[in-house]
């Protein structure tokens, strides 16, 4: 279920069963954010949409190379470019922006089993 939302404080807000989108306006300009609800930890995390859309990117462009069957950490997915820079929050915002993604199909994946919860691991759909 998608809702929006226009509030004259924040401007326009986007409601899905996992995140939300809202668009906050500044003297700067607008600024956008990603809030992902995490159901298991019964958590919201605030994300930046530009940060969100960077993880997505890289992800994307790694799909290509991605082999069926073999499992993928989110480092892997995004590469040792982008993800060396990345302090360790950076490292696991970006794997919630991954899991999020996957969970709301806007990726070719899903989670992959792995002995413990965490890091998640992830591999290709095959259709």
């Amino acid at each position: 279920m998608r809702d929006v939302i226009n509030t004259p404080k924040t401007g326009d807000i986007e409601c899905n069963d996992t995140s939300i989108s809202i668009s906050c306006k500044n003297h700067a300009g607008t600024t956008m954010y990603i809030i992902l609800y995490d159901y298991d930890r019964n958590r919201a995390y605030t994300i930046p949409a530009a940060f969100y859309n960077a993880v997505r990117y890289q992800v994307e462009e790694s799909i290509p190379g991605l082999i069926p069957g073999e499992k993928y950490k989110s480092e892997w997915l995004c590469g040792d470019a982008f993800w060396e820079p990345l302090s360790d929050g950076e490292k696991r915002m970006a794997g919630r922006c991954i899991a999020n993604m996957v969970v709301n199909g806007l990726l070719p994946l899903r989670f992959a089993e792995s002995k413990h919860e965490y890091p998640k691991w992830y591999e290709l759909i095959q259709h």
